[in-house]
């Protein structure tokens, strides 16, 4: 039987599959999940770069599409890429899931907390941006609560009551709740910027911002290109002090956006661009050989994902019919109808693993051992024995006579796990239409109940399990679960257990973890890992958080020419 679901998906997805395959120059499709390729230190600037005096010039392949670069903007995949060269925060994680003691500061110089839910935060007093306006204590009360009411912020909107100057270069912090992650949350996720010229220069400020930051936005062709160059009057003098975006051992780097197919693979190879950021899973084999190591003359670094797939279910009131809000069984139908390994082989072209949480297993109160427990394992009989004890025997809608109809949202860059998914649920019985979004439209359709039935969504986290759930799932002021609209009161008792820094245990975690497993509230799809490549000549460094970062490769004497 599951052989006729792979066989069923592969018809699906065969460009996938078959880029997958044509591209080993190895020999072979890689279809094992290797553990992710290991990056070398990153370049401070110490390594000659080219031995040069020209300026060292780096073009980056973007495959996935990039939105606004207004500061207060929701982020987006492909503006992951760049924010964090053209934008400074407070602070930075070193390593996923830092808590703030261990943070690297980057425009905060100390923080201090006051008590439970008010934290003190001193910036340097030397800090500009690119045209020379200082940022003092209220530009950051500004960004903060500009984050705050944009609304696009879930936890900043939820978590921060208030922030304001309390000196010239003193930022007083406070939060609604002693909650688990939070502050780090506020600290590295808030664009530091100046009021008087964001005010002054608002209209440009979504293509070519003007920031603190090392490197500026020079040009910006919509949908094609970012062209960032070195900020010659950046305002840390202290190279020591400087965060690995603020290096500066590279002048000039182009992002050119390629989305399309392997067009970002052919560049490569042709000698068209240097870096490519996020491969995608149907062009690993042309980099990486099936034991995990680097094709020869390439460069890899990855890191696992902090987002991972999810499954959500629509449990709105009155959301045609309530099908999923008080049909256990169904959920669980799904859940079991899924089978997650193939997803991986299929979608991911190998390089990820099945989830078993809806928070990756990088957490720092991720369970090990819930590894080893059944979590939803495929079993395509179960999944039909639960269809009929849902009302659905056979997967057929007693009020239509026709297979259950379901509209599966996604955003574009998870169509493949979407068609995979589509397929096993078919195989099961059912109906499903695929609804393929940009980043826009599906934020858009997310929140919008009447839109859609299950949604793969993309939910990350910064350092906890519960800032997964608390994304998707924690009430927001309407009484409303956040992005699956479920009502549940014994689930809010056991997130805030989990949440507070006083009731935060490995005891909370576990069971909140049990509880959204057992009611299949929300499913864990994969954890995947995410790929940077460089041509021969760079050593390729990726951050934690799975941004490529080209400033800190450490590039081979003579490659600038």
């Amino acid at each position: 039987m599951k052989k006729r679901i792979l066989a069923m998906t592969l018809t699906l997805v065969m460009v996938v599959v078959l880029a997958a395959c044509g591209g080993n120059q190895s020999g072979g499709t890689n279809t094992s999940a290797p553990a992710p390729v290991g990056s070398e230190t990153p370049n401070t600037g110490e390594t000659d770069a080219g031995g040069t005096t020209g300026p060292k010039e780096i073009t980056v392949a973007m495959t996935t599409s990039m939105g606004d670069m207004d500061p207060f903007t929701y982020s987006s995949p492909g503006r992951n890429n760049l924010r964090y060269f053209v934008y400074e925060y407070l602070a930075m994680f070193k390593e996923f899931g830092t808590p703030w003691q261990d943070m690297e500061w980057v425009v905060a110089k100390n923080i201090e907390q006051v008590d439970d839910t008010t934290y003190q935060i001193e910036i340097y007093d030397y800090v500009v941006d690119a045209i020379g306006n200082p940022i003092t204590a209220s530009d950051v009360a500004f960004c903060v609560n500009s984050m705050k009411d944009n609304g696009n912020w879930t936890r900043l909107t939820r978590y921060v009551e208030s922030c304001s100057a309390v000196e010239d270069y003193v930022v007083e912090i406070k939060l609604t709740s002693s909650t688990v992650g939070v502050i780090e949350y506020v600290m590295c996720q808030t664009p530091i910027i100046s009021e008087k010229t964001y005010t002054e220069n608002q209209s440009t400020m979504n293509t070519t911002p003007i920031t603190t930051a090392a490197y500026q936005i020079t040009e910006c062709v919509s949908g094609s290109y970012y062209t960032i160059e070195k900020n010659e009057n950046y305002w840390q003098t202290d190279e020591s002090l400087r965060s690995v975006f603020a290096q500066q051992p590279v002048d000039k780097m182009t992002y050119q956006i390629i989305t399309e197919g392997n067009q970002a693979t052919i560049a490569l190879q042709m000698g068209e661009v240097d870096l490519i950021t996020s491969v995608k899973a149907a062009e690993l084999g042309y980099f990486i050989n099936p034991d995990g190591t680097p094709v020869e003359g390439y460069s890899v670094a990855s890191s696992m994902s902090t987002q991972g797939g999810k499954l959500c279910f629509n449990m709105a009131e009155g959301a045609e019919g309530d099908i999923f809000r008080d049909n256990l069984p169904l959920r669980q139908a799904i859940c079991y109808a899924i089978d997650a390994q193939a997803i991986v082989d299929i979608a991911l072209g190998g390089q990820g693993e099945p989830a078993h949480d809806p928070a990756p297993r990088i957490c720092g109160d991720f369970n090990d051992k819930w590894m080893e427990e059944d979590y939803y394992g495929y079993d395509l009989e179960k999944a039909r024995s639960l269809l009929a004890e849902a009302g659905y025997e056979g997967g057929i809608d007693p009020a239509t006579g026709a297979p259950l109809h379901l509209r599966l949202l996604c955003d574009s860059t998870r169509k493949d796990m979407a068609v995979v998914i589509q397929a096993q649920l078919i195989e099961a019985g059912l109906d499903v239409e695929i609804l393929a979004m940009d980043d826009a439209m599906f934020s858009d359709y997310q929140y919008d109940p009447t839109r859609w039935d299950l949604a793969i969504n993309k939910q990350g986290t910064e350092a906890y399990i519960s800032n997964v759930y608390d994304g998707i799932l924690l009430q927001n002021s309407d009484g409303i679960g956040a992005k699956c609209f479920v009502v549940d009161e014994e689930l809010e008792e056991l997130l805030v257990a989990a949440h507070d820094v006083t009731t935060h245990s490995e005891e909370s975690v576990e069971a909140l973890h049990d509880y959204v497993k057992e009611n299949a509230l929300l499913y864990g799809l994969y954890d995947d890992y995410v790929y940077s490549v460089g041509r021969e000549g760079i050593e390729v460094f990726q951050h934690p958080w799975n941004v490529l970062v080209p400033n800190a490769c450490t590039y081979a004497d003579g490659y600038f020419g």
